[in-house]
Parts: structure tokens; C-alpha cells; sequence
């Protein structure tokens, strides 16, 4: 319990030294008989005569004095130097005023109480200083302790203060030791009654020049026991300053708020620096004296009600906004946080009898709000005691026109309202809950008022759910969440056992809010039992919950399927899994398969086993890493049973265990751990003959181990000498152990990683180097859950290094093994590289050259093949098989070399030679562009007849303006690339195209993918996913578009400085395209050039160009290469009217001090 301790203050100036003067009283009445005194050497006492007149004197010791006869007031004081006792009198008074001060050795000073911290708080009107203390062990004296400060501009040795504490405090008290000029102001700003164990009563001004810039001392019996900052230093602009701030010890270090961090903020919690003590401390309520009256117009501070924010809606005091003639409160929701607020927190019970009524001014600016939430204000009642206040709560909700200051009256003048008594917290939200939108908004003058009661109306609403999906647990269904309530907010019933269960709630009429369906929750905060909706249409805010309509006038029923939408009362179509019973393990189980039917054919998990009817159980796991023993006996021959993860139909199951048997032999296994939460099915099937058979089903649950094995165990990015391991767990620390293929883990000579220092994360990297190439190795790996507590190790995990690729010059002869990857034909549904059959990887030994890769030997024909891609994954070689003799160029300097077996035969070898060239580039290396004349496009039966089908017309030059814009670049380094700008010609064979027309460039053929070129006097050809010349869809087999990672070689039939003619047989005719050099265009350059700027591109009629000199001219030219629009401006900025001239794309040539370019422009 808080309590309040009176701390008197004894204001002295004096100098503290290493000594200590100690204070007695003489002539008091009762306290002067037998004083008995222990002090150190140098220690000072001092007498304060009380009443009458007395005198002071020695009679025996190591020391002698004596102060004669003075009256009441007088102070006397002697400074012990001798070591021993010494005895004294009132020589009238001997038999009632006598004493013994003993002289001892200086020692060390042991303080039990120690600085915690210090504050210098600056704040609207108000300063607020102190000091925190805290007590080590109890302390029944505080008087010997005091504190000091040393403020002197010219002597910060020489304390200015010195405020000495009484009463007492018990171990681990934080004290607050404080002073402020304005009355409550610690109260107010930090809720410090409440922070605090130890409190001053009231307020003290005596602070006497003391500033955040001053060093401090904690004293003992007068003895200095701690000091902070550094004596004799001004403190400004030293690390130790505390100028409207503080300093808190952390683990007997000093930590910093920052300098003038609280300069003008009214409450601890809006400062932007919260004194660590009163992190999460805000004020909830501490007096007993109900609230009757409330006003707030932010310009001084209310005692009744404390504004703060919950960190997701920051708030800050402003005098300038939108009113500019008052202070007002400034309200940002910057979309961060889906249930932004900020709070008026009341300082004890509100009474609704007195005060159930809110009108404030406000004001939305327009130009901040995001997304689609209305714009409003919504004020919330609650008790800030509850653990989820917000399902207790009275909401109203008032529209808001933006940009303009709006008084909004917020009556909570209904029967619920009315009857609430716990009220001492208004949440304040603007633009609703459950939304990632923003807003900016300004308060001001809110004031509490009284309106009479009106009767409220409600309407029943009763909510149904259908369970036929679920296993309902023991506790039952659940209504909660939102507007609801907890977890537990209201239990359901299922009165006649058919899985619907429902509950009737008398809502208001108009509310609306979330709400969830829960399966057995444990308690009101057991949210995991919550029916899960998420990415389904009717999940609503931050939390995936149902929303409710403003409920209406008439009562009505809501139907709805847990964990779906449906709100007809059924739960959807009717699923093969739908007839799972659910399992209790435990208890056995009987029957024929017959009795469910034959639900389906395909399980991955019993293969050919499932053929005949199928007998169907359902299990939920409660624990991760739990297993279920699965037993099954009295079946027929060719039986057997398997579990998995997800419905065991069409392939998406995940098998965690199964047994078949061409015998009637029980059926056992132990399923691989399980996940809790996730349904697991149990499925008995037969072949196809004899179709059905009897069973009994056994099973157990067997609890999960202490620590969980991993699992999921893979090896990626394997190279010849490194891989990188992974693997599944929710663990922290792990060892993982590398083995030769079929050694046991814990062999000697093992590959051991973490057992110093431990694997921290779920994957490890083997650095190249580190592992034999052409290698089959496993690895396990171990789960570290504590000290001796260890899982099981997971594994083994088999993977094998690869070869160790030839370099430039070098050969590699490879006789394979059976078994080495892949499977049976594979030609025939080869659709991209698979990554378990790389055999090696060889690259160029300089950038820029070209690897030509020569394979020779043979493989097992129609059953072993090999194919080559690039770096990119461009196949070079698409499968071969048998006698080899092949050649393969690789512009990229890159090739990765497949071998894809069967495992029946071992057979080669290979032979795989290297050669690396530098790339030499043809002389018609540059851009081209589509010939824009007529016939440039052309297809026919053969060579001898293209066009024969169709060719381009000259006006298909201006109606394809968006195809005879592209750019077939060839790099002078091999690069190739399709340059196709905003447009190209689109077909319907393209994905999401219907016709053809221009329009934005669809993937993959858009350009955006890395491609090269290779070339010889007769024949260029181009790879990469999506690369092509003329037109997309031609490749070499078809007219469908070349699939992803396909090369494509053209026929060149001539080629100069000027034009290039290519054809292509693509099985079923000959396309012709013709194209034309860049520089036969004068196009120099098709982005726009630094020395002129044009605009705008597209344009509609007029097209603007402005240069640094003046323009000699402009010439506009179609397609077609026909000057359209001449001008001569000679002034540095112009205009060109193209309003007459045909949609399509053109060629701008401006000319400036005799140089010419030319730029592309687009007309709309």
C-alpha cells in the first residue's frame, strides 16, 4: 500500500566537510538525563539551550571545556579531537542534566540509502524539482540522512542547501524527496502519490536557485555517502545536466532524458521523455470524492481529469491551428495502429447523476484523412480498473464536417449509461477503430454537463453458429470479442444436440461493433479459441472479427458456420472429409470401411492401397510435438492405414505416418510429432479388390518430449565444397552434425557445428571449403532446450556436393552412377531446370568472355539425359541422350550442366571440355528498329513465298506504331535486350489479353529479364526468358509465345549498316521480318537529351520544347520517315501543333547550333 511520509526540511548554510556535526538539546525537560553520544575524531557537537538557565562543564575525560551560564536559545558547541570518554553536567542541575560523549576511530560509512534519481521538470506556469531516493533495508531514522546541492556560481564546493529528512521507510521504498511552486503539481504531472512509495505531504518552495545544472550530495550523520555531477563544476552542457529533465540509475548506472524535454508539455505522458518509474503509470483513479463537474480548455491544467494518449494517437497542446485565437488539443493518428485513441483520464469515479454529458468544439483537416473510415468522433465510457475496459463500454458516435469548427453534445443520458458507476476514463477517437487510416484534428473547449434520462430501446437478436465443421470442446461455444465482451462473455446452447448452438442478446437499436464465435475457451482471455477468418470476406479489422450491422428495430436471427461465411445455417457444400468422425484417442474404434463408402481413390499417402472404400477419423492435436500410436487389427489382406495433415484427396495431404500389408497382420506406426491445433485424419482404405474390410482402430496419444526435435530438414545452395543447411523448429539454440553418407550420428571425425558456441537461428551456412566435392554426406541436427535437456536428433538429411566444374582449358571425363538423379522421362515433360540433377557448374575466367562447353560420350539412350542452361537459366541445350556430340556457347560466361538418370544403369562416361573466348561483336551490333514501310513483316508457307499470307501495309505502320517503336538491342558484350517503352503490340495468346491492340507490355515478354546473343555469318540467335525479334509469339516450334528460359535462332539472310532481313520456320510456315539501323532513323538517342527539354509526352494537340540556345528547327517525321511539321523558331522555347496529325508514334528532329537530335514522341 501507497503510503504518505511528512519529510521536514531544517533550510541551513553551512559547509560540509568530512566531519559531522551532531545536534542535542539542554534544559529540555525528561531528555537530558544520561545523553549518551558515540562520534568519530573530529566530530562536533552542538547543545541548543531549551529553557531556564544552565550551564555546561566537564567533570571527567580526555577532554575539558566549559561554556558558562546562558538562558534559553543559546547554541554551544566543541569539536573532540582526543580518543575516549568524556563526562559532563549542569553543575545546578547535576542529578537530571548530565551526559558521556565516546570518541571513536573514524570508519567507513555504510548508507542504506541511495540516489535513484533526480528531476528538474519545467512545465507551463509550474517547475516541479526533487530528488529520487531509494531505500536499500529499513530505516527506521531518515534524520541522519540529507541532501545538499551546491548552486553558488562562484563555490559549487560549498553547499547552498542542505534539507535534512525524518520519519522512516522500509526496504525497497522509492522516495520522493521534492519541490515545486504551484500546489499539486507533482500530482498532477506524474501521478506521483500513486508512482511513489514515500511522498512529500506538500508542496516546498525553498529550492533557493537550485537548477538542473547543480550538483548534488546524499549525506549520512553529515558524512558525504554519494554525490552527483561533479563538485565545483557548472553543469551546463555536461552529460550529468538535468535542465528540465531528469536522471535515472539502471543498474547503478546514471541514464538521461533529454535536455528541455519537458518544456511545456502539462502531463509526464505527452512530454516525450517519461520518466522511467512512471512508464505505464498514468493516473487511474486515486480519490474517493465522486466527479460532478468537468472543463477543460487547455490552457491550465484540470484536477479532476488527466488528458494522455495510449502511444498510438499522438497529442500535443498547440496555439496554432485552425481557431488561432485559443489553445487547442492536436489529435494525429498517423495510420500506424489500427485502434488509435487518447484518453481523459478522471482522477476518481465519475457521477452520472451529476454529469453524463460532453460537448466539445472540434475540427478535421480535410487534407490529412486517408482511406474510406468515416469522418467522426466517437466518445467511449469505461472503467480504466477492467483488464479489457473496451467490452464494457458506452459508445456514441457523432459525424463531423471537415475543415470547419464543429460543438459536438455527447449525451450519455440512456439506461446503461445512467446506471454505470465505475465511469473514470473517455476514450476519444476520431475516424473510427479496426482501420489503418489517418487523420490530423484539433479539441477544444470540452466541457461535462446533465441532461435527463430517456429510456433506451433494444431489440433480441439471437446468434447461431454450426459446429458440423468442428469438434466442440468440453467448455462449450462462446459468443465474445468487440462489443461482446471477453472470451467468455456469453455462453452458448445446443438444446437439441444437432451442432448449432445459439444465444439471444438484448442489443441497443443503431449499435454496431465486432463480435467472434469461440470453441471451448479456458477463460475470458483464451483468444486462441477464436473461430480463425482470416482473408475470408466477412473478417473485419485488425483482429479478422465479424461485424454487425446497427442493429434494427425487430428482433431477428443470425445465422452463421464456425470459421466460414456462410450465413444460410449450413456450412457449404459437403467435402469427401466432411464424414471424418471425430477420434477420442483412447477409446477403440470398429467397424467396415464400408460404411463411409469409397470417398476417393487418390491418397498420396497410401498409394495403391487406397482403392477400395475408405473409413475416415479426425483428430485435433492439443500440443506440439505430441504423437499418436496408430493401431489398426482384424483387417483383411492388401490393407492398410495412414495419417496426415489436411485432408488425405487429391494430393494435399502431408503424410505423418502409415502401414500397408498384402497380409491380415495388425497395422502399427507412431505418427511424426503434431502440431497443436492443426487436424490430423486417419484413413483405412484397401485395394481395389476386395474393396472393404473390417477393422478395430486403437489409438494413443503419447505426450511431446520436453524439448522438441527440429524438423523439415534441407540442404540448399550446395555447391562442391559449401551448402546451407535448414530446418523447421521453434527453438533457440542448436547443434548441428555432418556425417559421410550412411555413417551414424556421433561417429568420430563428424562435422560439428554449435556445440561451443550454439546455432541461434532455424539455418547454418557450410563456408566453401569446408566439404569434398562429389560427396554424399547426412547431417543432423538437435534441438537445445535448457541445461541437459536435449531433444532427439532430427535426421539423417541426405544431400551431395557437386562436381567441381572444369575451368577454361580443362576437360572433365564423368562416369555416373546409377542413382544419380531424376527420373524416367524426362524429356518428354521437361519444363524447366531441376535443381537435383545439377551435376556441376563452370564459369569463364574473365568478364566478357564467352564459355563454349563441347560434350562428348554417351549416356543410356531414351532413359539418361543431359541439358545445359545459362546463369540465367536460358536453356542452351534442351535434354540429349545417348551418343553425344555436342557444343554449346554461353555469352553470359556461365553454363549449368544437368544429368537427369533413371537409376537403372550406370553407364557413360561423359565428357565435358571448357573454352573461353573473349566476346567479339558484330559490326551491326546497336539498336534496330522494325523497317517502318511496308513488308517489313511478313509470313508464308516457305522462303521462297513469305508474304505470300500476309504482309504489313503501309497503313499498319501508323495503326502498329507501338511495334515499330521497339528497340532490338545487341551489345557490343553479348547483351541482348527488348526495349519496348510503355506500349507494344499485344495479342490474344498473351495472358489476360483479349485481341490485339497496343497496350503495356506483358511478362515475360516485357523486356525485363536478362538476355544474351550469340551469332554466326549466317544465323543470330537470342536467349533468355522472353526474348525475341519482330514479333513475340514466333519462335522455332510454334506461334505461341516462347515459353520462359527458351532460345530462339533466326536465319539472317542479309544484313548491313543499314537494314537486317531474318527469317524463322516455326514448323507450320516462315516469318520475315526486316529492320533498319537506328542510325538510317538520324535517331541518335530515344531518351530525352540534356540539351533540350519536351513536354508533354504523350500529347494531345500542342507539344512544348524549351533549350538552353536558341532552336534553329524542328522537323516531325511519321513512321514512314515523311516530314509532317516543319518550323524554324530561333527563340529558345517553342511550340509544335500537332492537333492534325494521326494517333501514332513520331520522330522529333530539333536542330541547336548545328547539332541534330532526334526524340520519340507519342500522339494521343
Amino acid at each position: 500500500m501507497k503510503t504518505k511520509l511528512l519529510l521536514f526540511f531544517a533550510f541551513i548554510s553551512l559547509c560540509v566537510g568530512a566531519q559531522t556535526t551532531h545536534q542535542l538539546g539542554w534544559g529540555n525537560t525528561g531528555s537530558d538525563a544520561n545523553q549518551q553520544i558515540t562520534i568519530e575524531v573530529g566530530d562536533t557537537v552542538e547543545w541548543t539551550w531549551g529553557s531556564g538557565t544552565h550551564n555546561l562543564v566537564t567533570t571527567s575525560g580526555t577532554e575539558t571545556f566549559d561554556s558558562g551560564y546562558h538562558g534559553v536559545g543559546y547554541v554551544f558547541s566543541y569539536t573532540f579531537n582526543e580518543l575516549g570518554a568524556t563526562d559532563y553536567v549542569c553543575s545546578p542541575h547535576a542529578g537530571n542534566m548530565y551526559g558521556t560523549v565516546t570518541v571513536e576511530e573514524a570508519g567507513d560509512v555504510i548508507s542504506d540509502l541511495s540516489m535513484q534519481g533526480v528531476l528538474d521538470f519545467s512545465l507551463p506556469g509550474k517547475y516541479f524539482r526533487g530528488f529520487h531516493l531509494k531505500a536499500t533495508a529499513d530505516i527506521a531514522d531518515l534524520s541522519i540522512y540529507s541532501m545538499e546541492t551546491y548552486s553558488s556560481s562562484s563555490d559549487r564546493f560549498t553547499a547552498n542547501n542542505t534539507y535534512t529528512l525524518s520519519g522512516s521507510a522500509s526496504a525497497g521504498d522509492d522516495i520522493l524527496f521534492w519541490f515545486s511552486n504551484a500546489e499539486n503539481a507533482a500530482n498532477i504531472y506524474m501521478n506521483a502519490s500513486n508512482i511513489f512509495d514515500v511522498v512529500v505531504d506538500e508542496s516546498v518552495n525553498n529550492w533557493n536557485g537550485y537548477n538542473g545544472d547543480d550538483p548534488l550530495t546524499l549525506s549520512m550523520n553529515g558524512t558525504v555517502v554519494e554525490t552527483y555531477g561533479e563538485l565545483g563544476v557548472d553543469g551546463s552542457g555536461e552529460a550529468w545536466e538535468y535542465t528540465d529533465t531528469w536522471a535515472y540509475k539502471v543498474d547503478g548506472a546514471w541514464t538521461y532524458g533529454d535536455v528541455n524535454c519537458t518544456d511545456g508539455s502539462y502531463y509526464m505522458w505527452d512530454s516525450g521523455c517519461v520518466y522511467p518509474l512512471a512508464i505505464g503509470q498514468q493516473a487511474t483513479g486515486a480519490s474517493t470524492d465522486l466527479v460532478t463537474a468537468f472543463s477543460h480548455d487547455f490552457h491550465t491544467m484540470s484536477q479532476a481529469g488527466l488528458w494522455y494518449n495510449d502511444g498510438e494517437a499522438p497529442i500535443q497542446r498547440v496555439t496554432t491551428n485552425p481557431a488561432d485565437d485559443d489553445d487547442a488539443m492536436k489529435y494525429t493518428d498517423d495510420g500506424t495502429f489500427a485502434y488509435s485513441n487518447m484518453q481523459i483520464q478522471f482522477t476518481s469515479k465519475v457521477d452520472m447523476s451529476s454529469m453524463n454529458t460532453f460537448t466539445v468544439d472540434v475540427y478535421v483537416d480535410g487534407t490529412t484523412t486517408t482511406g474510406t473510415a468515416p469522418v467522426n468522433l466517437a466518445l467511449k465510457l469505461q472503467d480504466s480498473s477492467e483488464g479489457t475496459p473496451w467490452t464494457n463500454q458506452n459508445v456514441i458516435i457523432q459525424d463531423i464536417t471537415a475543415d470547419t469548427w464543429t460543438t459536438l453534445t455527447f449525451a450519455f443520458n440512456d439506461d446503461a449509461s445512467m446506471s454505470r458507476d465505475d465511469v473514470d476514463r473517455i476514450v476519444v477517437q476520431f475516424n473510427g477503430e479496426g482501420n489503418n487510416d489517418q487523420v490530423v484534428a484539433y479539441m477544444k473547449n470540452m466541457v461535462g454537463s446533465y441532461t435527463e434520462p430517456v429510456a433506451t430501446l433494444y431489440t433480441d437478436v439471437t446468434f447461431t453458429v454450426n459446429t458440423s465443421t468442428i469438434e466442440v470442446g468440453a467448455n462449450g461455444m462462446y459468443l465474445g470479442g468487440g462489443i461482446i465482451g471477453d472470451a467468455t462473455a456469453h455462453a452458448m446452447t445446443d438444446a437439441d444436440g444437432d451442432g448449432t448452438w445459439e444465444v439471444t442478446l438484448s442489443l441497443q437499436e443503431g449499435v454496431t461493433g465486432n463480435y467472434i464465435f469461440l470453441n471451448s475457451p479456458n477463460d475470458g482471455g483464451d483468444w486462441g479459441a477464436k473461430e480463425v477468418l482470416t482473408d475470408q470476406e466477412c473478417a473485419d479489422g485488425q483482429y479478422d472479427d465479424r461485424l454487425l450491422a446497427p442493429v434494427g428495430a425487430d428482433d431477428y436471427t443470425l445465422q452463421h458456420c464456425f470459421g466460414t461465411c456462410y450465413i444460410d445455417g449450413t456450412c457449404g457444400p459437403v467435402g469427401p472429409c466432411d464424414s471424418a468422425l471425430a477420434l477420442t484417442p483412447g477409446t477403440t474404434q470398429t467397424g467396415n470401411t464400408s460404411e463411409w463408402g469409397d470417398l476417393f481413390d487418390d491418397s498420396t499417402c497410401l498409394g495403391s492401397y487406397d482403392g477400395g472404400d475408405d473409413a475416415l477419423f479426425m483428430y485435433t492435436a492439443t500440443a506440439d510435438g505430441e504423437t499418436l500410436s496408430v493401431t489398426v487389427s482384424g483387417q483383411g489382406a492388401w490393407s492398410g492405414v495412414a495419417m496426415s495433415q489436411g485432408c488425405p484427396t487429391e494430393g494435399g495431404e502431408v503424410c505423418v505416418g502409415s502401414q500397408t500389408s498384402s497380409s491380415s497382420d495388425a497395422l502399427s506406426f507412431t505418427s511424426d510429432p503434431l502440431i497443436a491445433g492443426e487436424v490430423y485424419y486417419i484413413h483405412i482404405s484397401t485395394w481395389p479388390t476386395p474393396q472393404a474390410t473390417d477393422f478395430i482402430l486403437d489409438t494413443a496419444v503419447i505426450a511431446a518430449p520436453s524439448c522438441i526435435a527440429p524438423t523439415g530438414l534441407t540442404a540448399t545452395g550446395v555447391s562442391p565444397t559449401g551448402a546451407t543447411l535448414s530446418w523447421v523448429s521453434s527453438g533457440t539454440a542448436f547443434m548441428v552434425e555432418l556425417q559421410p553418407a550412411g555413417s551414424a550420428q556421433g561417429t568420430a571425425g563428424g562435422y560439428v557445428i554449435g556445440d561451443v558456441e550454439n546455432i541461434t537461428t532455424t539455418s547454418v551456412t557450410i563456408p566453401e571449403g569446408s566439404l569434398a566435392p562429389s560427396t554424399s554426406y547426412d547431417f543432423f541436427v538437435v534441438n537445445i532446450c535448457g541445461e541437459g535437456d536435449l531433444s532427439e536428433y532430427a535426421g539423417p538429411s541426405t544431400f551431395n556436393t557437386l562436381l567441381q566444374g572444369p575451368s577454361c582449358g580443362e576437360t572433365l571425363s564423368y562416369d555416373y552412377p546409377t542413382g544419380s538423379s531424376g527420373g524416367s522421362g524426362f524429356a518428354t515433360n521437361f519444363t524447366e531446370a531441376n535443381a537435383a540433377d545439377l551435376l556441376f557448374t563452370s564459369t569463364v575466367d574473365n568478364a566478357g568472355e564467352v564459355l563454349t562447353l563441347d560434350i562428348g560420350g554417351s549416356t543410356e539412350n531414351n532413359y539418361d539425359w543431359v541439358y545445359v542452361t545459362d546463369g540465367a537459366g536460358n536453356v542452351l541445350l534442351a535434354p540429349v541422350s545417348g551418343t553425344l556430340s555436342e557444343s554449346v556457347e554461353s555469352a553470359g560466361g556461365t553454363v549449368n550442366v544437368y544429368l537427369a538418370s533413371d537409376t537403372s544403369v550406370t553407364s557413360g562416361p561423359v565428357t565435358f571440355t571448357v573454352s573461353c573466348t573473349p566476346f567479339t561483336a558484330p559490326t551491326w551490333a546497336g539498336d534496330w528498329y522494325l523497317d517502318p514501310t511496308a513488308g517489313s513483316l511478313a509470313v508464308g508457307p516457305d522462303a521462297g513465298s513469305v508474304g505470300s499470307w500476309w504482309s504489313n501495309s503501309a497503313d499498319d505502320v501508323t495503326t502498329r506504331a507501338c511495334l515499330f517503336d521497339d528497340i532490338y538491342r545487341f551489345g557490343a558484350d553479348g547483351t541482348f535486350e527488348n526495349v519496348l517503352g510503355d506500349q507494344t503490340w499485344l495479342e490474344g495468346w498473351q495472358e489476360g489479353q483479349e485481341g490485339e491492340g497496343c497496350g503495356a507490355p506483358i511478362a515475360p515478354h516485357d523486356g525485363s529479364n536478362a538476355a544474351n546473343y550469340t551469332y554466326t555469318d549466317t544465323s543470330v540467335t537470342v536467349s533468355g526468358s522472353g526474348a525475341f525479334l519482330g514479333l513475340a509469339k514466333v519462335h522455332n516450334t510454334g506461334e505461341n509465345g516462347a515459353p520462359a528460359g527458351d532460345t530462339i535462332t533466326y536465319e539472317v539472310i542479309s544484313v548491313d549498316e543499314t537494314y537486317m532481313t531474318v527469317h524463322i520456320n516455326f514448323g507450320g510456315g516462315v516469318w520475315a521480318f526486316r529492320f533498319i539501323n537506328s542510325t538510317a532513323l538520324g535517331i541518335d538517342d530515344v531518351n530525352p537529351v540534356s540539351s533540350f527539354n519536351f513536354f508533354p509526352n504523350p500529347v494531345n494537340n500542342v507539344l512544348t520544347i524549351k533549350a538552353q540556345a536558341s532552336i534553329d528547327s524542328i522537323t516531325v517525321y511519321n513512321m514512314l520517315g515523311q516530314a509532317v511539321v516543319r518550323s524554324t523558331p530561333n527563340t529558345t522555347d517553342s511550340t509544335v501543333d500537332m492537333s492534325a496529325l494521326q494517333t501514332g508514334a513520331y520522330f522529333v528532329q530539333v536542330s541547336i547550333n548545328n547539332t541534330v537530335k532526334t526524340v520519340r514522341v507519342i500522339k494521343n
